[in-house]
């Protein structure tokens, strides 16, 4: 629905608006935004919940948000945007949940850093080119995000330590990554991880201390590394059947033992 075709919608949008500054939330769903001012937004610097999703946003987020200090959660998925000012992250230190999936996002700027609070963020669905390195500064993230980008490798030391004790949640199918690296063993708290879809032939020795891990996805991979009793594969090894099933996944504790099947010593590393 066009606002600018459909005048009735401002006077809906502007009652919104009002409704909003009372119950600190804002929900616009499938509305193109793409012509109409987002002057409405502006007097909803009290705001706790914002929900932005399917709206056709283009280039940088909506202006009004830096203003919004109080926000917790900030939802803009489903949009084509591209661009997030400095100033916006450096002003929303409260929030706690971020979903920017499914807009065209390269990169985003180094001020992520002070999003302290952040216990969860959705990335998928961009064009990321690599794993923002400021993650790293989010003690306390709990879910993590970053399925469907371009990212062809994963971050060591200073995000993985930062994450030791707070990961539950890592999502990385549908990229690019040839390995993880040993660090992969700190996310001791990592209950579900999702590998789907990437250049993978083994994992590190150190993701056997994965122990919490009872939702693994893994297929999609060219996994070169498998217990002997598996039947044969194309790649010269051993693949199991459900290795390259769509949606190959174990559960409980067979996730654990799916995760060792893959692992390798790494004196073994030039496979």
């Amino acid at each position: 629905m066009d606002v600018k075709a459909n005048p009735k919608l401002k006077a809906i949008l502007n009652s919104k608006a009002r409704e909003a500054r009372v119950t600190r939330q804002l929900l616009l769903s499938n509305i193109r935004l793409i012509h109409f001012s987002y002057g409405f937004l502006e007097k909803l610097t009290n705001l706790r919940h914002l929900y932005i999703v399917g709206c056709s946003l283009t280039g940088s987020v909506p202006y009004p948000i830096v203003n919004m200090s109080n926000l917790q959660t900030l939802d803009l998925s489903d949009n084509r945007l591209n661009i997030i000012p400095y100033s916006t992250f450096e002003n929303l230190r409260q929030l706690t949940i971020l979903n920017l999936s499914q807009n065209d996002f390269v990169a985003l700027p180094k001020s992520l850093k002070f999003l302290q609070c952040l216990t969860k963020i959705d990335l998928s669905y961009n064009k990321l080119l690599q794993v923002p390195t400021e993650l790293g500064y989010l003690i306390h993230l709990e879910h993590l995000d970053l399925s469907s980008n371009l990212i062809d490798s994963f971050p060591t030391d200073a995000i993985c330590q930062a994450w030791m004790h707070s990961l539950k949640t890592l999502k990385l199918a549908n990229n690019l990554i040839l390995r993880l690296p040993s660090q992969i063993g700190l996310l001791t708290s990592v209950q579900e991880l999702d590998l789907r879809n990437n250049k993978l032939r083994y994992l590190p020795a150190a993701a056997e201390l994965l122990v919490n891990i009872n939702v693994f996805r893994y297929s999609g991979n060219e996994w070169r590394i498998h217990p002997p009793h598996l039947s044969y594969s194309p790649y010269g090894q051993h693949l199991q059947q459900d290795d390259i099933l769509a949606d190959a996944a174990s559960y409980g504790p067979a996730a654990l033992e799916k995760l060792l099947s893959y692992c390798i010593n790494n004196s073994d590393d030039d496979m």
